[in-house]
């Protein structure tokens, strides 16, 4: 029953320390960068896994201050957990560093425009405006292509003919609209994912699900 006690409240302050020290990373990159980090679930594996370290950690640390001056806050629960101990300590830690070696280089994010939905243009064509929030990583500056995937037959991008420049280690925002021919429309909410690729390297790569507001049908 001690044991099980134990347990417990290693790994309450396992989750303690994994919000502060996760609260703190999304507050600095919101301070540094200007946009709150999106959630994935790499994420949700990177926290589960610092909160098997943290929990771990502070077995460790009673565990040996108890074996080293007699005086602890738990109660000693011998050899075994040691073992058990230093095996989670070296999983958890595999997984954190694969976590954030997966969280990429870049990020997007595309805010679609709400006032109005769309846009009726002059040739019967439906035109919708988003913004997109791009977070380069790197320490290099880069140009990324945009691209639609899904959406609406025939549709266009306006405002990305170009590459557009990503400043390194900042958040920029770019306005583009898509243009699509109203009879290719089949229903009012059309999904569509914008997507972003560095001009130099397409590994480094980010999209976003969105959709195309049109016409009720």
């Amino acid at each position: 029953m001690q044991r099980f006690k134990d347990i417990l409240l290693y790994v309450g302050w396992g989750v303690f320390l994994s919000v502060v020290v996760h609260g703190w990373v999304v507050v600095m990159t919101k301070v540094t960068v200007g946009v709150w980090p999106t959630h994935s679930a790499v994420e949700s594996t990177v926290f589960l896994f610092s909160v098997a370290m943290f929990s771990s950690l502070v077995g460790i640390f009673d565990i040996v201050s108890k074996k080293a001056t007699g005086i602890g806050v738990f109660r000693h629960m011998g050899t075994r957990s040691y073992v058990a101990i230093a095996a989670i300590v070296l999983t958890s830690v595999v997984w954190i560093a694969y976590g954030f070696m997966q969280l990429g280089t870049m990020s997007l994010r595309v805010i679609p425009e709400r006032q109005p939905l769309f846009v009726r243009m002059s040739d019967n064509s439906i035109q919708n405006k988003y913004v997109l929030k791009i977070v380069n990583k790197t320490d290099q500056d880069m140009h990324v292509t945009v691209s639609a995937v899904g959406g609406v037959t025939g549709q266009t991008i306006i405002g990305a003919e170009r590459p557009l420049l990503i400043h390194r280690g900042k958040l920029t925002s770019y306005t583009i609209f898509i243009k699509a021919p109203e009879a290719s429309i089949q229903q009012e909410v059309t999904p569509i994912v914008i997507a972003v690729g560095n001009v130099d390297d397409p590994a480094i790569q980010a999209e976003y699900k969105t959709v195309f507001n049109g016409p009720k049908r």
